[in-house]
């Protein structure tokens, strides 16, 4: 795989096309959490927690062992429609840990539902080589449906970029949605899971590249620009969905952030006006964008939500 191959996606949404206002939002719980983890062995496959966190992207990353949460929160909530819960998060370095930032929310709109990341990052220390830093997050957000059923489109958009500096150092990322359609019955009628995961080695010997699993999609495209020590990039995916009138959707999605030593990961706004991303955006489902000028913030706990869910691995 060469160093300049293409990368990421990452965004979940579902692209409404309905004359009603029908979405009425129900629970919301959003979950982050910050810390340090210590570099395994190398592993040429990837691996995730039963949870849907990263812990390698494979191709001979290494493997994420004995966390330590530095930091975490959490906010649940259940809402009427629209209804919206708000999370920011920040970690300053302490110790061996790097630093993060999280601020994402969800929504539930009359034509929209979605968790949106507006900021994301993690920072290494650069003396710790064998010690990582992590920055993981998600949230599942519940809505129903009304008495029309509707077509839509569900999928991934993940802008980055980063920097890894030195022989030891890389950066790796992954976003990973589950999606679960409920008729009115309560009975599944469609689950699904996209995700990514890249990885980025800076000038070290391993693969620069994107990995994408799941659901085959219906549309998909990136962009990943290689300097050297750092790069940017994108992914975009989705597929198609039906929602059944009087049903139900369960979005849960998960965001990873891995960085050793001197490396880091952030978001990106560079690629918001290229006409081959707004075409494809969708509207149900976490996606970064700009951040809202009115937005407030509320914090408090994290394992709880991702615990309880147990999901296949890509």
């Amino acid at each position: 795989m060469s160093k300049r191959l293409t990368v990421l996606l990452a965004f979940t949404s579902l692209s409404v096309f309905c004359a009603h206002a029908q979405l009425i939002g129900a629970t919301h719980n959003l979950v982050v959490e910050h810390g340090v983890y210590q570099v395994g062995p190398n592993s040429a496959v990837p691996i995730y927690t039963p949870q849907g966190f990263m812990l390698t992207p494979g191709a001979g990353y290494p493997i994420v062992q004995n966390p330590t949460i530095v930091s975490q929160s959490a906010v649940n909530l259940v809402t009427g429609s629209p209804g919206s819960a708000f999370l920011n998060w920040t970690t300053a370095p302490v110790g061996q840990f790097g630093g993060a930032t999280t601020r994402m929310f969800s929504q539930v709109a009359p034509n929209a539902g979605r968790i949106w990341w507006t900021d994301y990052t993690i920072r290494d220390v650069p003396s710790n080589d064998g010690v990582g830093s992590y920055n993981v997050s998600g949230g599942d957000v519940l809505f129903q449906n009304g008495p029309i059923g509707w077509a839509g489109r569900a999928g991934i958009f993940f802008p980055f970029r980063g920097f890894a500096t030195g022989p030891n150092a890389y950066v790796a990322g992954a976003m990973l949605f589950e999606m679960t359609v409920y008729n009115a019955l309560n009975a599944v009628v469609n689950q699904f899971i996209l995700g990514v995961h890249f990885g980025f080695d800076g000038v070290g010997g391993r693969p620069n590249g994107v990995f994408v699993y799941g659901t085959t999609p219906a549309f998909w495209g990136w962009q990943f620009n290689d300097f050297g020590n750092n790069f940017s990039g994108y992914g975009l995916a989705w597929t198609n969905v039906a929602i059944p009138a009087g049903g139900k959707v369960l979005l849960e999605g998960r965001l990873t952030l891995l960085a050793d030593p001197d490396s880091g990961i952030d978001i990106t706004d560079q690629f918001d006006n290229l006409p081959e991303v707004l075409a494809n955006l969708p509207d149900l489902g976490y996606t970064p964008v700009p951040e809202p000028a009115s937005m407030t913030a509320l914090g408090v706990g994290l394992l709880a939500l991702i615990a309880r869910r147990r999901r296949r691995t890509a």
